[in-house]
């Protein structure tokens, strides 16, 4: 009875939990064609930062051990919100910008 009391609870707590994901952009230069990306994004359940953590820091380990540049790493929670990144070269130079209409 106890038991089922505990883990009600405690999925509940993690229904309450945000989602993590982590999205890896890599970016293809090549001088006069314009520059292409290739977004990943490996999304996690609810409540999993530590192995969104420990996925996003391979990552990293990874795409430096290969020399991958230029490429952007982040660790999002819930949607939007990125609570860590990467960048490996000149990333903001290349990034498309997105303007604001008015």
């Amino acid at each position: 009875m106890i038991n089922n009391i505990k883990k009600s609870v405690q999925s509940f707590i993690t229904s309450l939990k945000p989602t993590y994901a982590v999205e890896v952009d890599l970016y293809h230069v090549i001088p006069g064609v314009p520059v292409k990306s290739n977004k990943e994004r490996h999304d996690f359940d609810k409540g999993e930062f530590q192995q969104a953590k420990t996925f996003f820091d391979k990552a990293i380990v990874k795409t430096s051990d290969l020399k991958l540049a230029p490429a952007e790493i982040k660790l999002i929670k819930g949607k939007k919100k990125v609570l860590e990144f990467k960048h490996f070269g000149p990333v903001d130079d290349i990034r498309p910008s997105k303007r604001k209409r008015r």
